[in-house]
């Protein structure tokens, strides 16, 4: 730690990534400013979701009890719905994994940030953002709203998909064809199970719900692209089958109902993490479509690698971004690509799409295959090569069964199924392998 400065980190953003950095850099010693313009859940298209690897983060840290207190509620599974595959539960227990959290993204944060700004570490600027910053040799200057500077050893940009900041820096972004996602705050009774995330899916789209308390719970529908005009997913999915009704579900989710409202979820890629003293963590380092529910534990997780590799190397940063770049960089790159990959197979009705969600779904019920399958889901497992296993897997045990394809579809049928399904699944796995550091090596010595 350097006196001469006025601070030793600047955290821009106090949403779950940066709180729970702050947290973590705040009991390690470090002199922490929290910068906070203001922020609205409104319009979040969950972030309410934490995966058992999440919640035992978090249980590291000392943070679990606050998210406790603010109404978390435990999650066991997810119950998983096709209008051709069938339906499956898939439950932490039945491979020894701890259970998830539920909690409302208001009060997630809010738990959060209280835990931070209560550190005598830590200190926490509301209504301010930092608009600038200029590298410096041995440290950075962070300009703020107001005319205010302040000197840091590390600015962290933790200031959402959007990132200001990774703009400033000159780091690349790419933004991938965006999901237009309805949220819905639904009554919890329309849940086949409380302690289950569900999702349907069918040819109308994808529909992902969750409880959020005893009364409420959260729906959101990704409808197909190909037919705006076709039902809900919820209701070709047909709660029926779960043998609870949905009443008047056209009621639920018309623009401007109660409780219901439109988002706009935009996949990014980020070039890079780090440069010089400016680091990204959180969705400034990337995002992803929701469906995979991993944005909140991988900025939970973002937060604690970062703080520690700071903490280890404190007097060679490079060093120390390098480190969590490493951890973070496959983390990110995996839930992008599997997010990627199931949101094409979910949102469309090609046959090719179809016979992969019936590979998949007979993968889960093999031996050995569900256990891989939670792993991911979980996040247990995050690193690209045990998503390339799984898919690789998929491919070659599911796709050569017969039930993975339509009884009307002749033998050329299948054949040109199988093909495309093929297909689908080596683009997505180009994808994995462009973004693996053995692969950027090979490409830079040729």
């Amino acid at each position: 730690m350097n006196p001469g400065l006025d601070t030793d980190v600047v955290i821009a953003g106090a949403g779950i990534a940066g709180s729970v950095l702050a947290f973590a850099m705040g009991k390690a010693g470090f002199r922490v400013l929290l910068v906070e313009p203001g922020q609205h859940d409104e319009g979040r298209p969950g972030g309410e979701v934490l995966q058992p690897r999440g919640v035992a983060a978090l249980r590291q840290l000392g943070l679990l009890e606050a998210v406790a207190a603010a109404g978390a509620r435990p999650l066991g599974g997810f119950h998983i719905w096709d209008e051709t595959a069938g339906d499956i539960r898939l439950d932490y227990a039945s491979v020894g994994a701890e259970r998830g959290l539920t909690v409302e993204h208001g009060r997630l944060r809010a738990a959060l940030w209280s835990a931070a700004a209560s550190l005598s570490t830590v200190e926490v600027l509301r209504g301010k953002r930092v608009v600038d910053f200029v590298q410096r040799p041995g440290g950075i200057l962070a300009e703020l709203s107001g005319r205010t500077s302040v000197r840091a050893a590390l600015l962290v940009g933790a200031d959402g998909a959007r990132s200001p900041l990774r703009a400033r820096a000159g780091i690349a972004s790419r933004v991938r064809p965006p999901a237009r996602l309805s949220i819905a705050t639904v009554p919890a009774q329309m849940l086949p199970s409380s302690d289950l995330g569900h999702l349907f899916v069918s040819s109308a789209g994808i529909a992902f719900a969750y409880t959020l308390d005893e009364n409420r719970a959260r729906l959101l529908i990704d409808p197909a692209a190909v037919d705006p005009g076709r039902p809900s997913p919820v209701q070709v999915a047909g709660w029926q089958a779960c043998a609870v009704p949905w009443p008047q579900p056209d009621a639920v989710l018309q623009p401007g109902a109660s409780g219901s409202h439109r988002y706009t979820a935009g996949p990014v890629e980020v070039e890079r993490t780090h440069r010089g003293r400016l680091v990204l963590i959180g969705d400034a380092a990337g995002a992803c479509h929701p469906l995979t529910a991993s944005g909140m534990t991988s900025a939970i997780l973002d937060g604690i690698d970062l703080a520690e590799a700071w903490a280890r190397m404190p007097d060679a940063p490079q060093r120390a971004l390098a480190r969590y770049a490493a951890g973070s960089r496959g983390r990110q790159l995996s839930r992008r690509v599997l997010a990627g990959f199931m949101r094409e197979i979910c949102a469309s009705p090609a046959p090719a799409c179809l016979a992969l969600r019936r590979a998949i779904f007979h993968d889960w019920r093999r031996v050995g295959g569900e256990a891989s399958s939670i792993a991911l889901l979980s996040m247990a497992a995050d690193s690209p090569r045990a998503l390339a296993k799984v898919m690789l897997r998929t491919v070659l045990h599911g796709l050569p069964r017969r039930g993975a394809y339509p009884p009307m579809l002749g033998a050329s049928g299948r054949w040109r199924t199988a093909w495309g399904a093929i297909g689908i699944a080596m683009r997505h796995g180009v994808r994995l392998l462009n973004g693996t550091a053995v692969f950027r090596c090979l490409h830079c010595r040729v």
